[in-house]
């Protein structure tokens, strides 16, 4: 009865049955969710609606491809191989506290057949990259079943190869990257000291310039000076000088050579 009267109610976001007989029902909730497609809580209880499951179809082309049909088989090994795994640990874990290195060895063996199972992959991976799109497809290489190939010497020779050219690669990296930093430092300073030295030039000319001026200043005012002297000497001489002889026959040495007095 409840719920015939709740399907007019399609926008109902709140419900409270506290006290409510029909609470006690078990099947009530997915009820209400099914009839209520707004509902958000019932008795101030939050509800949370499941997502529904999207299913997604691949078209028959995708599916068909090489690619598609490579990965699809590359998935399916590594779960496989996952599932052996956990379940050789699941077999060795029970008595782990006895046999603990046992049970280190199985892992890092199985590690080594997981590194090796990506390795072919990626190798499967780059044949198919290298075929041409327009070759027939071939099902026999792409379905052959993955196999236990433990690393072997000529991988662990890779993988110290690998390790030296890191190496050296990363230490040519740091030569080079000191070395730019030290032609860095020394273009740093010697532009610095350019900078020091043109200011000190600099400095030195406008000193020098002030120290003319000043010497020709000096030089003048005692040039004008002398010849003041000199004039007040003349005029003295000038007044005991008679009416009669109103002309200086005598020349006035300008040229400094007396002291002045």
């Amino acid at each position: 009865m409840l719920l015939k009267a709740l399907h007019g109610c399609m926008e109902l976001r709140q419900v409270s049955l506290e006290g409510n007989p029909v609470a006690q029902e078990p099947q009530l909730l997915s009820h209400l969710i099914s009839v209520l497609p707004h509902l958000d809580s019932v008795d101030d209880q939050p509800l949370y609606h499941p997502l529904p499951e999207k299913k997604y179809e691949l078209p028959d082309l995708v599916t068909s491809s090489p690619v598609y049909q490579l990965c699809k088989r590359q998935l399916l090994e590594q779960d496989n191989m996952n599932k052996l795994h956990t379940e050789t640990l699941n077999k060795t874990a029970r008595a782990i506290s006895q046999r603990t290195r046992e049970f280190m060895e199985t892992k890092v063996e199985q590690r080594k057949q997981f590194e090796c199972l990506l390795i072919q992959h990626v190798k499967q991976q780059e044949e198919l990259g290298q075929r041409s799109v327009r070759g027939p497809f071939e099902e026999k290489k792409m379905t052959q079943p993955a196999q236990e190939c433990p690393l072997s010497e000529d991988t662990d020779r890779q993988v110290s190869a690998a390790t030296v050219i890191q190496a050296g690669w990363r230490g040519r990296v740091t030569r080079t990257r000191v070395t730019a930093m030290h032609r860095a430092a020394v273009i740093l300073q010697a532009r610095w000291r350019g900078v020091l030295a043109r200011r000190s030039l600099a400095l030195m000319r406008e000193q020098r310039r002030k120290f003319i001026w000043a010497a020709t200043v000096i030089q003048a005012m005692y040039r004008g000076y002398w010849v003041r002297c000199k004039l007040r000497q003349v005029m003295q001489h000038a007044k005991y000088v008679s009416d009669e002889e109103n002309s200086l026959e005598e020349d006035i040495d300008l040229n400094m050579n007396e002291e002045v007095c």
